[in-house]
C-alpha cells in the first residue's frame, strides 16, 4: 500500500493496485534494473571470493586505487604499538662480569668484600674529581667560562652560576662516558657481539666499531627517554593547574575516592594525586596517546606509495579489500565494462 501511494497509485481493489503497480514498474525498466542488481550482486561475491594479491592485480589493470592513506595509517601505528615504539624509553645498560667460577663460602665472602671496597674507592676518586672540577671552574671568570662553553659547543648564557652548572654536566657527561666505554671493554669481542645482538645491532669483527655502535644507540635512548620525561612534565604541569581549580575539600574527596591519603593543604593534595597518575600509568597513558596521534598526522601526511611500502616493510596489509572492491564495481558501473579478465581456454585433448 505504501508502495503504490509512492508512485500516486490509488485503485480500489488490492487485485488492481497489484496490476498498476506491476505495469508502472515494466514501464521504468523495472526488469532491466532488477537483471543489473542481480549481476551486480554476483559480480560483488566474485570480487569478495578473490585473493588480495588478485584483487590488487585487477585494481592496477583498471587503474583503481585500493588504498586509503588513514587506514594504513592504523595498520602502521598497530604494529609500531606491538613493537613498543611508544612506551617509555628504557636505558638498559649491561656491566663486565668476571668469569664464574666455583668457589666456596670463604672465597666468596672474599671476592664480594674485595669488591665492593673497589667500588667505594672508585666512588670517592670520582667525588674527589668532581670536587677538583668544581673547584677548578670556579677559579674562572665568567668571561673565560664562557669561551670555555663556546669550545665544548655549548649555547649557555646568564650568570657565572649558570655557566659552571652547565660546564659541571658537560664534564660528569663526559666521564660517564669514558666509565661506559671501559666497561665496554672489559666484556671483549664475544660479549659484545652478543650485547648486539640484543640490541638489534650490527655486529662487527672490531671491537671499537661495535662499542661505537652500542655508546650512539644509548645516547638515542637517552635522547628519546629526556625527550619523552619533558613531554610528561608538561602534562603533569598542566594537570596541576586543573587540579589547583578545584577545592581543597573536591581534591579530598578524589583522594579517598583512590585509597590515598587525604593530606593537609590544598598544594599536598594536588602533588599526592599527581604522584599517583604517576604511579598507576595515567601520565604515561595519555603521553602514549599524544605519540600516537602526532605519528597518525605524521603518517597520513606521507606520499602513498612511500606509506604503502612502509606497510610492507612491516607486515602490514595495506590493501583495504572492501574500498577495492567498492572502486572496482564504481568503474564498471560508470564505463559499463568488466576489469574481470577472461577465463583461459581449455586446452585440446
Amino acid at each position: 500500500m505504501s508502495q503504490c501511494n509512492t508512485i500516486g497509485i490509488k485503485a480500489a481493489t488490492k487485485q488492481a493496485r497489484i496490476e498498476s503497480f506491476l505495469k508502472h514498474w515494466q514501464e521504468n525498466d523495472g526488469i532491466k534494473k532488477a537483471l543489473a542488481q542481480k549481476a551486480y550482486a554476483q559480480r560483488k561475491n566474485a570480487l569478495l571470493a578473490m585473493d588480495s594479491p588478485s584483487l590488487l592485480k585487477l585494481c592496477n589493470k583498471m587503474n583503481v586505487d585500493a588504498f586509503v592513506s588513514e587506514v594504513m595509517a592504523d595498520r602502521v601505528i598497530r604494529c609500531e604499538v606491538e613493537a613498543g615504539r611508544f612506551k617509555r624509553p628504557v636505558l638498559e645498560e649491561t656491566k663486565a662480569e668476571p668469569d664464574k667460577k666455583p668457589q666456596d663460602i670463604v672465597e666468596a665472602l672474599l671476592a664480594s668484600e674485595a669488591s665492593r671496597a673497589k667500588q667505594l674507592e672508585y666512588q670517592k676518586q670520582q667525588e674527589e674529581q668532581a670536587a677538583e672540577k668544581l673547584k677548578e671552574l670556579r677559579t674562572n671568570s665568567k668571561e673565560d667560562l664562557e669561551k670555555i662553553a663556546k669550545k665544548k659547543g655549548l649555547q649557555v648564557t646568564g650568570k657565572k652560576e649558570e655557566l659552571i652548572a652547565a660546564l659541571f654536566g658537560a664534564f660528569d657527561a663526559d666521564r660517564k662516558l669514558e666509565a661506559r666505554k671501559t666497561e665496554l671493554q672489559a666484556l671483549g669481542k664475544n660479549g659484545l657481539k652478543d650485547l648486539c645482538a640484543s640490541k638489534c645491532l650490527a655486529t662487527s669483527p672490531n671491537a671499537d666499531h661495535m662499542i661505537k655502535a652500542v655508546l650512539d644507540h644509548e645516547a638515542e635512548r637517552l635522547k628519546e627517554l629526556r625527550a619523552y620525561n619533558a613531554v610528561a612534565e608538561e602534562i603533569v604541569a598542566k594537570k596541576r593547574e586543573e587540579l589547583m581549580q578545584k577545592s581543597s575539600a573536591e581534591l579530598k574527596e578524589m583522594l579517598e575516592a583512590k585509597g590515598l591519603k587525604a593530606g593537609v593543604s590544598k598544594e599536598d593534595r594536588a602533588d599526592r594525586l599527581l604522584e599517583g597518575m604517576r604511579s598507576n600509568g595515567d601520565i604515561d597513558k595519555i603521553v602514549t596517546a599524544q605519540a600516537r596521534d602526532k605519528r597518525r598526522t605524521e603518517l597520513v601526511s606521507m606520499d602513498k606509495k612511500a606509506l604503502q611500502k612502509l606497510c610492507e616493510e612491516l607486515g602490514a596489509n595495506a590493501l583495504v579489500k572492501e574500498v577495492a572492491i567498492e572502486r572496482i564495481l564504481d568503474v564498471e558501473v560508470e564505463t559499463k565494462t568488466t576489469g574481470q579478465e577472461p577465463h583461459a581456454k581449455r586446452a585440446k585433448k
